[in-house]
């Protein structure tokens, strides 16, 4: 979708690149005459793909004879390219397109080639459609970070039934749910881990996929049998 991956020499792996809206110097948006954002005149690096901080909480709860656990996860301080985003803005069906359509049109906040305020009205469709006609990409880099409640079980611990002289010491019943809740993102209408790419070396370039299962839930049994 118009991004690539590059690799500089004494910077993270994996830089997202590709066209960025042009600015002037004081980092305002620069406008054609036609009112449509111009993009910048080369690829720009937008962030590494790879996550700076990669981590879980994880804790249990005992009372009698049951037992309550979940996992929270996190993926924080990385940088992606939505190849999803990218078609719901060119085909208008991403809510940012919404801006204009009542009154005919929109006017892009920023200046004009000369500096000055821009003030043309632009049709909604090409407005957008830059995504695609110039590969203009900044509008659907997101940060790729997350919270998610990853795991919660459920367990009841049947030892106290098994008689005495049983060939298995412990036994416990489990109920098991994941990829329970989205707890935090900031990539919209997708899921920050969906990957539709086929290989790995392209990490943050997420593609039209299938979407991910958003909970599973399992009952599992385990036991525990005395060393011999």
């Amino acid at each position: 979708f118009n991004g690539e991956l590059r690799q500089f020499v004494g910077e993270e792996m994996a830089q997202i690149a590709g066209f960025g809206y042009r600015r002037d110097d004081q980092g305002r948006k620069v406008f054609g005459a036609n009112g449509i954002p111009l993009r910048t005149p080369d690829l720009i690096t937008f962030g590494s793909a790879l996550p700076k901080w990669v981590g879980g909480i994880m804790n249990t709860i005992h009372y009698k004879d049951l037992s309550f656990s979940f996992l929270i996860d996190f993926k924080l301080g990385n940088k992606m390219l939505s190849g999803t985003n990218f078609n719901l803005i060119r085909h208008g069906h991403h809510k940012m397109t919404l801006a204009g359509r009542e009154e005919g049109g929109i006017i892009g906040d920023g200046v004009d080639i000369n500096g000055n305020t821009n003030t043309v009205v632009a049709g909604v469709q090409p407005y957008w459609e830059v995504v695609r006609s110039q590969a203009l990409i900044e509008p659907v880099i997101y940060n790729g970070g997350y919270w998610k409640l990853r795991q919660v079980t459920l367990g009841y611990d049947l030892t106290r039934f098994l008689p005495t002289d049983f060939p298995v010491r412990s036994l416990q019943l489990s109920l098991v749910a994941n990829n329970v809740l989205m707890l935090k993102k900031w990539v919209d209408n997708i899921d920050p881990e969906s990957f539709g790419l086929s290989s790995d070396n392209v990490l943050g370039m997420e593609s039209t996929g299938v979407p991910t299962t958003i909970a599973r839930a399992s009952a599992n049994m385990s036991a525990a049998a005395p060393l011999i």
